[in-house]
């Protein structure tokens, strides 16, 4: 364990338990879902963060990696009303749209030849589409590109 996260942790002033359980992680052991839920809970975020990079590096060392990605947004309808969110338009609301299967496959077509590794489709939650709109849509993006993830 790098010496330096270790006197971070022993010198936290995290409660017993946390401090535990930052240690565990440290050394690079397992934990549960409860203690994982009391990390989130209890520990400041720094050593979250610090957490976090250790146990990458413990996997990955100073290795980064990297896609190439493109996004497609097929709508900006949705039934929530987050107040955070651009998708939040109501059906027929003025500004609202919402793109055509068509237009979308268009989309992604731009893209066949890009060397793109992930197509990242997010949007509004419509009212119209169910699962089974979004498992097709899937199908047809993988159709078009078949090496996306």
């Amino acid at each position: 364990m790098d010496a330096f996260l270790n006197s971070i942790i022993k010198s936290s002033t995290c409660d017993g338990g946390v401090r535990d359980i930052a240690l565990k992680v440290a050394e690079g052991g397992r934990i549960s879902t409860d203690e994982a839920l009391a990390l989130y809970q209890k520990a400041p975020l720094g050593l979250l963060g610090m957490l976090a990079f250790a146990v990458k590096e413990s996997k990955t060392d100073r290795k980064v990696f990297f896609n190439r990605n493109f996004h497609i947004e097929p709508t900006n309808v949705c039934v929530n009303n987050c107040r955070f969110c651009s998708y939040k338009k109501p059906k027929g609301d003025a500004q609202a749209w919402e793109l055509s299967l068509d237009e979308i496959l268009h989309q992604v077509k731009r893209y066949k030849d890009s060397r793109a590794t992930e197509c990242h489709i997010v949007g509004g939650v419509h009212p119209d589409r169910d699962i089974d709109y979004y498992c097709n849509l899937i199908r047809e993006v993988k159709n078009i590109i078949p090496a996306l993830w």
